[in-house]
Protein backbone atom coordinates (compact mmCIF):
# COMPACT_ATOMS: atom_id res chain seq x y z
CA UNK A 1 0.00 0.00 0.00
CA UNK A 2 1.31 3.22 -0.80
CA UNK A 3 1.93 6.17 1.87
CA UNK A 4 -0.21 9.13 1.90
CA UNK A 5 -0.41 11.34 -1.09
CA UNK A 6 2.38 14.24 -1.59
CA UNK A 7 1.72 17.61 -2.40
CA UNK A 8 1.46 18.38 -6.05
CA UNK A 9 5.37 20.15 -5.76
CA UNK A 10 6.64 16.75 -4.45
CA UNK A 11 4.61 14.78 -6.74
CA UNK A 12 6.32 17.45 -10.06
CA UNK A 13 9.59 16.93 -8.45
CA UNK A 14 9.84 13.44 -8.73
CA UNK A 15 8.17 12.78 -12.13
CA UNK A 16 8.59 14.17 -16.25
CA UNK A 17 5.42 15.87 -15.87
CA UNK A 18 2.90 16.26 -13.14
CA UNK A 19 -0.96 17.76 -13.35
CA UNK A 20 -3.79 18.30 -11.34
CA UNK A 21 -4.89 21.59 -12.86
CA UNK A 22 -4.80 23.50 -10.01
CA UNK A 23 -3.39 27.33 -9.85
CA UNK A 24 -1.19 28.11 -12.88
CA UNK A 25 -2.31 25.42 -14.71
CA UNK A 26 -3.39 27.81 -17.68
CA UNK A 27 0.17 28.70 -18.29
CA UNK A 28 1.52 25.28 -18.32
CA UNK A 29 -1.05 24.07 -20.85
CA UNK A 30 -1.39 25.99 -23.85
CA UNK A 31 -4.24 26.18 -27.08
CA UNK A 32 -3.21 25.24 -30.08
CA UNK A 33 -3.89 28.43 -32.56
CA UNK A 34 -4.55 26.17 -36.10
CA UNK A 35 -8.19 26.75 -37.39
CA UNK A 36 -9.09 22.97 -36.74
CA UNK A 37 -9.61 23.47 -33.02
CA UNK A 38 -12.65 25.13 -32.17
CA UNK A 39 -13.14 24.14 -28.98
CA UNK A 40 -11.29 25.44 -25.98
CA UNK A 41 -10.73 23.25 -22.46
CA UNK A 42 -12.02 24.99 -19.33
CA UNK A 43 -10.93 23.63 -15.42
CA UNK A 44 -14.19 23.51 -14.10
CA UNK A 45 -15.50 21.24 -11.30
CA UNK A 46 -17.86 18.66 -12.20
CA UNK A 47 -20.76 17.61 -9.69
CA UNK A 48 -19.37 15.39 -6.75
CA UNK A 49 -15.84 16.66 -7.32
CA UNK A 50 -13.81 18.38 -4.59
CA UNK A 51 -11.69 20.50 -6.92
CA UNK A 52 -11.53 21.10 -10.61
CA UNK A 53 -10.66 19.20 -13.11
CA UNK A 54 -9.55 20.21 -17.30
CA UNK A 55 -13.31 19.72 -19.33
CA UNK A 56 -14.28 19.60 -22.54
CA UNK A 57 -17.56 22.23 -22.41
CA UNK A 58 -18.89 21.56 -25.50
CA UNK A 59 -19.71 18.64 -27.70
CA UNK A 60 -18.72 18.47 -31.65
CA UNK A 61 -15.67 19.65 -31.18
CA UNK A 62 -12.37 19.67 -32.14
CA UNK A 63 -9.99 19.94 -28.72
CA UNK A 64 -5.97 20.48 -28.71
CA UNK A 65 -3.89 21.82 -26.06
CA UNK A 66 -0.63 20.91 -24.88
CA UNK A 67 2.19 21.10 -21.58
CA UNK A 68 6.28 20.82 -22.30
CA UNK A 69 8.13 18.95 -20.08
CA UNK A 70 10.69 20.79 -18.29
CA UNK A 71 13.21 18.48 -20.04
CA UNK A 72 13.06 15.44 -22.22
CA UNK A 73 11.85 12.06 -21.09
CA UNK A 74 13.69 9.01 -22.78
CA UNK A 75 11.30 5.96 -23.01
CA UNK A 76 13.95 3.89 -23.09
CA UNK A 77 14.24 3.94 -19.20
CA UNK A 78 10.83 2.56 -18.95
CA UNK A 79 7.95 5.18 -18.46
CA UNK A 80 4.56 5.24 -16.41
CA UNK A 81 1.40 7.41 -17.74
CA UNK A 82 -1.23 7.65 -15.87
CA UNK A 83 -4.77 9.79 -15.54
CA UNK A 84 -7.81 10.36 -14.61
CA UNK A 85 -10.83 10.32 -17.22
CA UNK A 86 -14.57 11.36 -16.55
CA UNK A 87 -17.13 11.30 -19.37
CA UNK A 88 -19.76 13.27 -17.24
CA UNK A 89 -22.51 13.15 -19.56
CA UNK A 90 -21.08 9.71 -21.19
CA UNK A 91 -19.85 9.00 -24.05
CA UNK A 92 -21.04 8.07 -27.67
CA UNK A 93 -18.12 8.79 -30.12
CA UNK A 94 -15.10 10.39 -28.95
CA UNK A 95 -11.53 10.17 -27.55
CA UNK A 96 -9.94 11.03 -24.56
CA UNK A 97 -6.74 9.79 -25.36
CA UNK A 98 -2.84 11.10 -24.56
CA UNK A 99 -0.33 11.79 -27.05
CA UNK A 100 3.43 12.30 -26.15
CA UNK A 101 5.03 14.66 -28.20
CA UNK A 102 8.42 13.77 -29.65
CA UNK A 103 11.30 15.86 -29.25
CA UNK A 104 12.07 16.94 -33.15
CA UNK A 105 15.73 15.55 -34.83
CA UNK A 106 18.02 17.97 -35.60
CA UNK A 107 17.11 17.35 -39.19
CA UNK A 108 13.36 18.17 -38.49
CA UNK A 109 14.23 21.00 -36.78
CA UNK A 110 16.35 22.17 -40.00
CA UNK A 111 12.76 21.73 -42.17
CA UNK A 112 10.74 23.77 -39.56
CA UNK A 113 9.28 21.10 -37.06
CA UNK A 114 8.53 22.56 -33.44
CA UNK A 115 7.18 21.45 -30.17
CA UNK A 116 5.83 25.08 -29.94
CA UNK A 117 2.16 24.00 -28.27
CA UNK A 118 0.36 26.75 -30.24
CA UNK A 119 1.75 24.98 -33.55
CA UNK A 120 -0.03 21.74 -32.32
CA UNK A 121 -2.02 19.64 -35.45
CA UNK A 122 -3.43 16.16 -35.29
CA UNK A 123 -0.22 15.80 -37.66
CA UNK A 124 2.44 16.68 -35.07
CA UNK A 125 4.33 13.40 -34.54
CA UNK A 126 3.81 11.37 -31.19
CA UNK A 127 6.02 9.14 -30.06
CA UNK A 128 3.08 7.05 -27.64
CA UNK A 129 -0.70 7.48 -27.80
CA UNK A 130 -2.52 5.91 -25.27
CA UNK A 131 -6.04 6.04 -23.62
CA UNK A 132 -10.08 5.43 -24.82
CA UNK A 133 -11.71 5.89 -27.68
CA UNK A 134 -15.20 5.05 -28.14
CA UNK A 135 -17.56 5.50 -31.60
CA UNK A 136 -20.31 3.64 -32.18
CA UNK A 137 -21.53 0.66 -29.90
CA UNK A 138 -17.55 -0.69 -29.21
CA UNK A 139 -14.57 0.81 -28.41
CA UNK A 140 -10.81 0.16 -27.52
CA UNK A 141 -8.08 1.84 -25.34
CA UNK A 142 -5.48 2.93 -27.51
CA UNK A 143 -1.64 1.80 -27.37
CA UNK A 144 0.05 3.15 -30.29
CA UNK A 145 3.67 3.05 -30.75
CA UNK A 146 5.84 5.33 -33.36
CA UNK A 147 8.73 3.13 -34.00
CA UNK A 148 11.51 4.62 -36.44
CA UNK A 149 12.84 2.26 -38.62
CA UNK A 150 17.03 1.65 -37.75
CA UNK A 151 17.94 0.52 -41.66
CA UNK A 152 16.08 3.29 -43.40
CA UNK A 153 14.78 5.72 -40.91
CA UNK A 154 11.08 5.57 -41.96
CA UNK A 155 8.72 6.10 -38.94
CA UNK A 156 5.48 3.63 -38.83
CA UNK A 157 2.78 3.33 -36.16
CA UNK A 158 2.35 -0.14 -34.23
CA UNK A 159 -0.93 -0.74 -32.32
CA UNK A 160 -1.72 -3.17 -29.50
CA UNK A 161 -2.65 -6.30 -31.62
CA UNK A 162 -5.79 -6.92 -28.62
CA UNK A 163 -6.90 -3.68 -26.97
CA UNK A 164 -9.09 -3.56 -24.30
CA UNK A 165 -12.67 -1.97 -23.93
CA UNK A 166 -12.60 1.53 -22.27
CA UNK A 167 -15.58 2.71 -19.10
CA UNK A 168 -18.26 3.47 -20.45
CA UNK A 169 -20.31 5.01 -17.71
CA UNK A 170 -20.21 8.40 -15.97
CA UNK A 171 -17.93 7.49 -12.78
CA UNK A 172 -13.91 8.95 -13.04
CA UNK A 173 -11.51 6.09 -14.25
CA UNK A 174 -7.81 5.94 -13.84
CA UNK A 175 -5.88 4.56 -16.78
CA UNK A 176 -2.41 2.90 -16.27
CA UNK A 177 0.41 2.73 -18.87
CA UNK A 178 3.41 1.11 -17.95
CA UNK A 179 6.47 0.61 -20.23
CA UNK A 180 9.25 -1.22 -19.08
CA UNK A 181 13.11 -1.33 -20.69
CA UNK A 182 12.70 -5.11 -20.47
CA UNK A 183 10.01 -4.45 -23.68
CA UNK A 184 6.89 -5.70 -20.79
CA UNK A 185 3.72 -3.43 -20.50
CA UNK A 186 0.73 -3.59 -19.21
CA UNK A 187 -2.34 -1.54 -19.00
CA UNK A 188 -4.96 -0.98 -15.97
CA UNK A 189 -8.01 0.08 -15.49
CA UNK A 190 -8.57 1.43 -11.73
CA UNK A 191 -5.56 -0.88 -10.60
CA UNK A 192 -6.72 -3.89 -12.64
CA UNK A 193 -4.96 -5.36 -15.16
CA UNK A 194 -7.15 -5.63 -18.52
CA UNK A 195 -4.02 -6.52 -20.72
CA UNK A 196 0.06 -7.20 -20.73
CA UNK A 197 2.31 -8.76 -22.64
CA UNK A 198 5.18 -8.28 -25.03
CA UNK A 199 6.60 -5.15 -27.33
CA UNK A 200 8.25 -7.33 -29.98
CA UNK A 201 5.25 -9.97 -29.77
CA UNK A 202 1.64 -8.21 -29.05
CA UNK A 203 1.71 -5.15 -32.21
CA UNK A 204 0.46 -4.93 -35.52
CA UNK A 205 2.76 -4.82 -37.94
CA UNK A 206 5.80 -6.47 -35.94
CA UNK A 207 7.79 -3.88 -34.08
CA UNK A 208 10.41 -6.29 -35.81
CA UNK A 209 10.02 -7.65 -39.68
CA UNK A 210 9.82 -11.34 -40.53
CA UNK A 211 12.89 -12.45 -41.96
CA UNK A 212 11.60 -13.52 -45.23
CA UNK A 213 9.17 -11.45 -47.73
CA UNK A 214 7.01 -12.94 -50.64
CA UNK A 215 9.25 -12.30 -53.78
CA UNK A 216 7.83 -9.42 -55.68
CA UNK A 217 8.94 -10.61 -58.80
CA UNK A 218 7.15 -14.59 -58.48
CA UNK A 219 3.89 -13.88 -60.20
CA UNK A 220 1.02 -16.58 -60.80
CA UNK A 221 0.96 -18.07 -64.31
CA UNK A 222 -1.78 -16.89 -66.29
CA UNK A 223 -2.41 -20.62 -67.55
CA UNK A 224 -1.91 -22.06 -63.76
CA UNK A 225 -5.20 -23.64 -62.78
CA UNK A 226 -5.59 -24.53 -59.28
CA UNK A 227 -9.04 -25.81 -58.73
CA UNK A 228 -9.68 -29.17 -58.10
CA UNK A 229 -12.69 -29.25 -60.33
CA UNK A 230 -14.71 -27.26 -62.68
CA UNK A 231 -17.77 -27.37 -64.55
CA UNK A 232 -18.68 -29.83 -66.87
CA UNK A 233 -18.04 -27.54 -70.29
CA UNK A 234 -20.58 -30.68 -72.22
CA UNK A 235 -23.65 -29.85 -70.20
CA UNK A 236 -25.74 -26.70 -71.36
CA UNK A 237 -28.49 -25.10 -69.85
CA UNK A 238 -31.70 -26.38 -71.29
CA UNK A 239 -33.80 -23.47 -73.18
CA UNK A 240 -36.99 -24.01 -70.83
CA UNK A 241 -34.72 -23.31 -67.95
CA UNK A 242 -35.95 -20.67 -66.16
CA UNK A 243 -33.98 -19.40 -62.89
CA UNK A 244 -35.94 -15.90 -61.55
CA UNK A 245 -37.38 -16.22 -58.89
CA UNK A 246 -39.49 -13.54 -59.59
CA UNK A 247 -40.37 -11.55 -62.22
CA UNK A 248 -42.75 -8.71 -63.85
CA UNK A 249 -46.26 -8.58 -63.40
CA UNK A 250 -47.30 -8.16 -66.87
CA UNK A 251 -50.80 -7.76 -65.90
CA UNK A 252 -50.56 -4.60 -64.34
CA UNK A 253 -49.88 -1.48 -67.20
CA UNK A 254 -48.08 1.77 -67.14
CA UNK A 255 -50.63 4.60 -65.46
CA UNK A 256 -52.06 6.60 -67.84
CA UNK A 257 -49.87 9.76 -67.79
CA UNK A 258 -46.98 8.00 -66.83
CA UNK A 259 -43.77 10.88 -67.22
CA UNK A 260 -40.79 8.46 -69.05
CA UNK A 261 -38.27 11.18 -69.39
CA UNK A 262 -39.16 13.26 -65.92
CA UNK A 263 -36.76 12.54 -62.87
CA UNK A 264 -37.96 11.36 -59.88
CA UNK A 265 -36.13 13.46 -57.66
CA UNK A 266 -34.55 16.83 -58.18
CA UNK A 267 -32.14 19.02 -56.16
CA UNK A 268 -33.53 20.82 -52.63
CA UNK A 269 -34.37 23.93 -54.37
CA UNK A 270 -34.50 25.47 -50.51
CA UNK A 271 -31.05 23.62 -49.55
CA UNK A 272 -27.43 25.64 -49.65
CA UNK A 273 -23.93 24.68 -49.29
CA UNK A 274 -23.18 25.47 -46.01
CA UNK A 275 -20.49 28.52 -45.09
CA UNK A 276 -18.47 26.15 -43.04
CA UNK A 277 -18.49 23.58 -46.70
CA UNK A 278 -14.34 22.79 -47.11
CA UNK A 279 -14.42 21.23 -50.89
CA UNK A 280 -10.53 19.53 -50.01
CA UNK A 281 -11.85 17.75 -46.18
CA UNK A 282 -15.35 17.60 -47.35
CA UNK A 283 -15.77 16.52 -50.87
CA UNK A 284 -17.62 18.58 -53.94
CA UNK A 285 -21.05 19.32 -52.12
CA UNK A 286 -24.27 18.50 -53.50
CA UNK A 287 -27.76 19.37 -53.04
CA UNK A 288 -29.92 16.98 -51.17
CA UNK A 289 -32.69 15.07 -52.97
CA UNK A 290 -36.26 15.89 -52.82
CA UNK A 291 -39.26 14.04 -54.70
CA UNK A 292 -40.18 16.07 -57.92
CA UNK A 293 -43.51 18.03 -57.61
CA UNK A 294 -44.30 17.66 -61.35
CA UNK A 295 -43.67 13.31 -61.09
CA UNK A 296 -47.33 12.91 -61.33
CA UNK A 297 -48.75 10.06 -61.82
CA UNK A 298 -45.05 9.07 -61.70
CA UNK A 299 -42.19 9.38 -63.50
CA UNK A 300 -38.68 7.81 -64.91
CA UNK A 301 -38.59 4.38 -66.28
CA UNK A 302 -41.84 2.44 -65.38
CA UNK A 303 -41.12 -0.95 -63.22
CA UNK A 304 -44.49 -3.19 -63.08
CA UNK A 305 -44.74 -4.70 -59.53
CA UNK A 306 -42.59 -8.01 -59.32
CA UNK A 307 -44.55 -11.29 -58.40
CA UNK A 308 -43.28 -15.18 -57.37
CA UNK A 309 -41.88 -16.90 -61.08
CA UNK A 310 -44.74 -19.69 -61.33
CA UNK A 311 -42.33 -20.92 -63.55
CA UNK A 312 -39.33 -21.08 -61.39
CA UNK A 313 -37.07 -24.10 -61.12
CA UNK A 314 -34.03 -23.15 -59.15
CA UNK A 315 -30.88 -21.75 -59.79
CA UNK A 316 -29.26 -23.94 -62.43
CA UNK A 317 -25.30 -25.12 -62.29
CA UNK A 318 -23.22 -27.87 -64.34
CA UNK A 319 -22.20 -30.86 -62.50
CA UNK A 320 -18.57 -30.39 -61.52
CA UNK A 321 -15.80 -33.15 -63.00
CA UNK A 322 -12.23 -33.27 -62.20
CA UNK A 323 -10.03 -30.56 -63.69
CA UNK A 324 -7.60 -32.20 -66.34
CA UNK A 325 -5.67 -29.12 -65.95
CA UNK A 326 -5.22 -28.97 -62.22
CA UNK A 327 -1.35 -28.27 -60.95
CA UNK A 328 -1.82 -27.68 -57.12
CA UNK A 329 -2.27 -24.75 -55.07
CA UNK A 330 0.23 -21.98 -56.25
CA UNK A 331 2.62 -20.94 -53.76
CA UNK A 332 4.65 -17.44 -53.99
CA UNK A 333 8.16 -17.88 -53.67
CA UNK A 334 9.47 -15.93 -50.60
CA UNK A 335 13.29 -14.03 -50.24
CA UNK A 336 15.47 -12.82 -47.34
CA UNK A 337 13.93 -9.39 -46.19
CA UNK A 338 15.78 -6.93 -47.51
CA UNK A 339 14.93 -4.37 -44.52
CA UNK A 340 15.25 -6.96 -42.21
CA UNK A 341 16.58 -5.23 -38.90
CA UNK A 342 16.11 -6.33 -34.85
CA UNK A 343 15.41 -4.21 -32.58
CA UNK A 344 15.64 -5.48 -29.03
CA UNK A 345 15.12 -2.46 -27.42
CA UNK A 346 12.48 -0.58 -29.14
CA UNK A 347 11.53 1.98 -26.63
CA UNK A 348 14.88 3.73 -27.84
CA UNK A 349 13.59 4.12 -31.03
CA UNK A 350 10.40 5.93 -30.58
CA UNK A 351 11.98 9.04 -29.68
CA UNK A 352 12.26 11.48 -26.64
CA UNK A 353 8.86 12.66 -25.36
CA UNK A 354 9.27 16.78 -25.13
CA UNK A 355 5.37 17.44 -24.62
CA UNK A 356 2.39 15.69 -23.46
CA UNK A 357 -1.25 16.76 -25.83
CA UNK A 358 -5.23 15.96 -25.62
CA UNK A 359 -5.72 16.31 -29.35
CA UNK A 360 -9.22 14.66 -29.58
CA UNK A 361 -12.52 15.51 -31.33
CA UNK A 362 -15.59 14.45 -29.23
CA UNK A 363 -19.61 14.33 -30.19
CA UNK A 364 -19.79 14.56 -26.48
CA UNK A 365 -19.69 17.33 -23.80
CA UNK A 366 -18.44 17.05 -20.49
CA UNK A 367 -15.41 15.01 -20.84
CA UNK A 368 -12.81 15.99 -17.46
CA UNK A 369 -9.06 15.24 -17.33
CA UNK A 370 -7.46 14.97 -13.84
CA UNK A 371 -4.32 14.09 -12.14
CA UNK A 372 -1.95 13.50 -15.26
CA UNK A 373 1.50 11.94 -14.56
CA UNK A 374 4.21 11.24 -16.54
CA UNK A 375 6.93 9.17 -14.36
CA UNK A 376 10.07 6.68 -15.22
CA UNK A 377 8.88 3.35 -14.45
CA UNK A 378 11.27 3.05 -11.13
CA UNK A 379 10.07 2.00 -7.95
CA UNK A 380 9.69 5.24 -6.87
CA UNK A 381 7.57 6.59 -10.19
CA UNK A 382 5.41 3.39 -9.87
CA UNK A 383 4.63 4.48 -6.07
CA UNK A 384 3.25 7.34 -7.03
CA UNK A 385 0.91 5.97 -9.75
CA UNK A 386 -0.47 3.85 -6.94
CA UNK A 387 -0.45 6.46 -4.40
CA UNK A 388 -2.81 8.93 -6.93
CA UNK A 389 -4.92 5.86 -7.24
CA UNK A 390 -5.15 5.41 -3.50
CA UNK A 391 -5.08 9.02 -2.41
CA UNK A 392 -7.08 10.77 -4.69
CA UNK A 393 -8.99 8.49 -7.19
CA UNK A 394 -10.30 6.25 -4.49
CA UNK A 395 -12.22 8.78 -2.23
CA UNK A 396 -13.53 10.05 -5.16
CA UNK A 397 -14.87 7.44 -7.25
CA UNK A 398 -16.13 6.17 -3.40
CA UNK A 399 -17.90 9.13 -2.55
CA UNK A 400 -19.10 9.16 -6.84
CA UNK A 401 -20.28 5.93 -6.13
CA UNK A 402 -22.06 6.84 -2.84
CA UNK A 403 -23.74 10.48 -4.53
CA UNK A 404 -24.83 7.57 -7.75
CA UNK A 405 -25.96 5.17 -5.25
CA UNK A 406 -28.36 8.20 -3.26
CA UNK A 407 -29.19 9.45 -6.63
CA UNK A 408 -30.24 6.02 -7.82
CA UNK A 409 -32.12 5.61 -4.19
CA UNK A 410 -34.00 8.77 -4.43
CA UNK A 411 -35.23 8.40 -7.77
CA UNK A 412 -36.38 4.59 -6.68
CA UNK A 413 -38.01 6.33 -4.02
CA UNK A 414 -40.03 8.93 -6.88
CA UNK A 415 -40.92 5.77 -8.67
CA UNK A 416 -42.21 4.26 -5.21
CA UNK A 417 -44.08 7.23 -4.76
CA UNK A 418 -45.66 7.47 -7.78
CA UNK A 419 -46.17 3.78 -8.09
CA UNK A 420 -47.93 4.38 -4.22
CA UNK A 421 -50.08 7.40 -5.81
CA UNK A 422 -50.92 5.63 -8.69
CA UNK A 423 -52.38 2.66 -7.02
CA UNK A 424 -53.79 4.89 -4.40
CA UNK A 425 -55.58 6.85 -6.91
CA UNK A 426 -56.44 3.33 -9.20
CA UNK A 427 -58.22 2.00 -5.31
CA UNK A 428 -60.04 4.98 -4.81
CA UNK A 429 -61.30 4.83 -8.74
CA UNK A 430 -62.54 1.16 -8.48
CA UNK A 431 -63.94 1.77 -5.19
CA UNK A 432 -65.69 4.64 -6.67
CA UNK A 433 -67.04 2.37 -9.25
CA UNK A 434 -68.02 -0.29 -7.04
CA UNK A 435 -70.11 2.58 -4.97
CA UNK A 436 -71.54 3.54 -8.45
CA UNK A 437 -72.26 -0.03 -8.99
CA UNK A 438 -73.95 -0.87 -5.99
CA UNK A 439 -75.65 2.33 -6.34
CA UNK A 440 -77.37 1.11 -9.57
CA UNK A 441 -78.22 -2.68 -8.24
CA UNK A 442 -79.91 -1.17 -5.43
CA UNK A 443 -81.67 1.07 -7.78
CA UNK A 444 -82.85 -1.91 -10.11
CA UNK A 445 -83.30 -3.59 -7.05
CA UNK A 446 -86.25 -1.18 -5.64
CA UNK A 447 -87.12 -0.77 -9.45
CA UNK A 448 -87.87 -4.93 -9.21
CA UNK A 449 -89.44 -4.66 -5.83
CA UNK A 450 -91.54 -1.50 -7.02
CA UNK A 451 -92.83 -3.70 -10.12
CA UNK A 452 -93.60 -6.42 -7.51
CA UNK A 453 -95.66 -4.21 -4.96
CA UNK A 454 -97.68 -2.67 -8.05
CA UNK A 455 -98.29 -6.55 -9.51
CA UNK A 456 -99.69 -7.23 -6.03
CA UNK A 457 -101.71 -4.60 -5.74
CA UNK A 458 -103.29 -4.57 -9.04
CA UNK A 459 -104.04 -8.69 -8.38
CA UNK A 460 -105.22 -7.50 -4.94
CA UNK A 461 -107.92 -5.08 -6.77
CA UNK A 462 -109.08 -7.98 -8.97
CA UNK A 463 -109.49 -9.52 -5.89
CA UNK A 464 -112.22 -6.58 -4.64
CA UNK A 465 -115.58 -5.69 -5.94
CA UNK A 466 -116.58 -4.16 -8.65
CA UNK A 467 -113.21 -5.79 -10.19
CA UNK A 468 -113.76 -9.18 -8.89
CA UNK A 469 -116.54 -10.25 -11.82
CA UNK A 470 -114.26 -9.43 -14.43
CA UNK A 471 -111.28 -11.59 -12.79
CA UNK A 472 -111.78 -14.42 -14.66
CA UNK A 473 -112.56 -13.09 -18.15
CA UNK A 474 -108.77 -11.13 -17.13
CA UNK A 475 -107.19 -14.38 -16.20
CA UNK A 476 -105.01 -14.26 -19.28
CA UNK A 477 -103.83 -10.72 -18.75
CA UNK A 478 -103.46 -11.45 -15.02
CA UNK A 479 -101.06 -13.84 -15.76
CA UNK A 480 -98.90 -12.46 -18.29
CA UNK A 481 -98.28 -9.51 -15.75
CA UNK A 482 -97.34 -12.07 -12.68
CA UNK A 483 -94.60 -12.95 -15.52
CA UNK A 484 -93.43 -9.75 -16.44
CA UNK A 485 -94.01 -7.48 -12.99
CA UNK A 486 -92.30 -4.34 -15.72
CA UNK A 487 -95.92 -4.71 -17.62
CA UNK A 488 -97.30 -3.30 -13.88
CA UNK A 489 -96.50 0.99 -14.96
CA UNK A 490 -98.60 -0.04 -18.28
CA UNK A 491 -101.77 -1.38 -16.60
CA UNK A 492 -101.13 1.50 -13.49
CA UNK A 493 -100.55 4.06 -16.30
CA UNK A 494 -104.19 2.81 -18.29
CA UNK A 495 -106.70 4.59 -15.85
CA UNK A 496 -104.68 7.57 -16.28
CA UNK A 497 -104.28 7.26 -20.17
CA UNK A 498 -108.73 6.63 -20.44
CA UNK A 499 -108.88 9.58 -17.75
CA UNK A 500 -107.10 11.80 -20.65
CA UNK A 501 -108.68 10.36 -23.67
CA UNK A 502 -112.03 10.64 -21.76
CA UNK A 503 -111.20 14.45 -21.01
CA UNK A 504 -110.20 15.17 -24.69
CA UNK A 505 -113.74 13.65 -25.99
CA UNK A 506 -115.63 16.18 -23.40
CA UNK A 507 -113.85 19.04 -24.86
CA UNK A 508 -114.17 18.11 -28.06
CA UNK A 509 -110.89 17.19 -28.88
CA UNK A 510 -108.96 20.60 -28.53
CA UNK A 511 -107.42 22.04 -25.27
CA UNK A 512 -109.13 25.38 -23.93
CA UNK A 513 -108.91 27.61 -26.70
CA UNK A 514 -107.13 30.59 -26.46
CA UNK A 515 -110.03 33.21 -26.56
CA UNK A 516 -110.02 35.62 -30.23
CA UNK A 517 -109.94 38.88 -29.47
CA UNK A 518 -113.25 40.58 -31.06
CA UNK A 519 -112.45 43.49 -33.86
CA UNK A 520 -113.24 46.96 -32.18
CA UNK A 521 -116.67 48.10 -34.34
CA UNK A 522 -115.75 50.35 -37.42
CA UNK A 523 -116.53 54.23 -37.87
CA UNK A 524 -119.29 55.64 -39.60
CA UNK A 525 -116.99 56.62 -42.50
CA UNK A 526 -115.28 53.19 -42.58
CA UNK A 527 -118.61 52.08 -42.86
CA UNK A 528 -120.51 54.25 -45.01
CA UNK A 529 -117.17 53.66 -47.49
CA UNK A 530 -117.13 49.67 -46.99
CA UNK A 531 -120.60 49.86 -47.65
CA UNK A 532 -120.86 48.72 -51.17
CA UNK A 533 -118.09 46.57 -51.41
CA UNK A 534 -120.01 44.48 -48.79
CA UNK A 535 -123.19 44.54 -50.82
CA UNK A 536 -122.01 43.28 -53.73
CA UNK A 537 -120.09 40.82 -51.81
CA UNK A 538 -123.02 39.66 -50.16
CA UNK A 539 -124.89 39.94 -53.92
CA UNK A 540 -122.55 37.90 -55.70
CA UNK A 541 -123.20 34.56 -53.89
CA UNK A 542 -126.90 35.10 -54.29
CA UNK A 543 -127.23 35.58 -58.13
CA UNK A 544 -124.70 32.49 -58.70
CA UNK A 545 -126.99 30.41 -56.59
CA UNK A 546 -130.36 31.77 -58.01
CA UNK A 547 -128.47 30.47 -61.70
CA UNK A 548 -127.54 27.75 -60.97
CA UNK A 549 -131.50 26.69 -59.41
CA UNK A 550 -132.52 28.09 -62.78
CA UNK A 551 -130.07 25.81 -64.46
CA UNK A 552 -131.50 22.84 -62.59
CA UNK A 553 -135.38 23.72 -63.09
CA UNK A 554 -134.85 23.92 -67.35
CA UNK A 555 -132.79 20.57 -67.04
CA UNK A 556 -134.59 18.66 -64.42
CA UNK A 557 -138.26 18.99 -65.31
CA UNK A 558 -139.09 15.79 -64.03
CA UNK A 559 -137.30 16.58 -60.37
CA UNK A 560 -139.67 20.01 -59.92
CA UNK A 561 -139.65 17.79 -56.26
CA UNK A 562 -135.84 18.00 -55.71
CA UNK A 563 -135.37 21.34 -56.94
CA UNK A 564 -137.95 22.98 -54.65
CA UNK A 565 -136.21 21.83 -51.46
CA UNK A 566 -132.71 22.47 -52.74
CA UNK A 567 -133.77 25.51 -53.50
CA UNK A 568 -135.34 26.25 -50.60
CA UNK A 569 -132.34 25.10 -49.02
CA UNK A 570 -129.99 27.57 -50.96
CA UNK A 571 -132.45 30.32 -50.13
CA UNK A 572 -131.99 29.15 -46.29
CA UNK A 573 -128.22 29.36 -46.55
CA UNK A 574 -128.18 32.68 -48.34
CA UNK A 575 -130.61 34.49 -45.51
CA UNK A 576 -129.06 33.98 -42.51
CA UNK A 577 -125.37 32.13 -41.79
CA UNK A 578 -125.52 29.41 -39.48
CA UNK A 579 -124.22 30.18 -35.81
CA UNK A 580 -121.54 28.01 -33.82
CA UNK A 581 -122.18 27.38 -30.42
CA UNK A 582 -119.92 27.87 -27.99
CA UNK A 583 -117.62 25.65 -26.48
CA UNK A 584 -118.80 24.42 -22.87
CA UNK A 585 -116.38 25.29 -20.46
Amino acid sequence: MASALPDSASIRAASDLYEDFGTGWGARWIHSKDAKYNGSFKAMQPSGWEKEGLQAPEGSKHYGISALLSSPCDPSNGIVLQYEVRFTKGITCGGAYIKLLTVPTAEAVEAGASLDPKALTNASPYSIMFGPDKCGPSGKVHLILRHRNPVDGTVTEHALTTAPEPMKDTSSHVYTLTLKPDNSFSILIDGNVTSSGSLLEDFSPAINPPATILDPSDVKPLTWSDFKTIADPSVVKPADWDDRPKVPDVKVPKPKGWQDDVQPTIDDPEAFKPAEWDDEEDGEWSAPQVANPLCTPGCGVFVPPMWANPDFKGAWAAPQIDNPDYKGEWVQLTIPNPGLFEDQAPLASIGLVGAAAIEIWTVDAGYVFDHILLAPATAEGLALAEALRVEAWQPRGAAEDAAEEAELAAMEATAAAETAAKAKATKAAQEARAAKAAESSSLFARAANFDAYLTTLILDLFDRPPLDALKQSAAPALALLVSHPQLSYAVAAAPLLMLMVLIMMMTGGRANPTPTARPSPPTSEEHDAAAPEVAEAKAEPQVEQEEEVEEQAEDEAAGEGEIRPQAAEVEEATAKPARRKSPRT
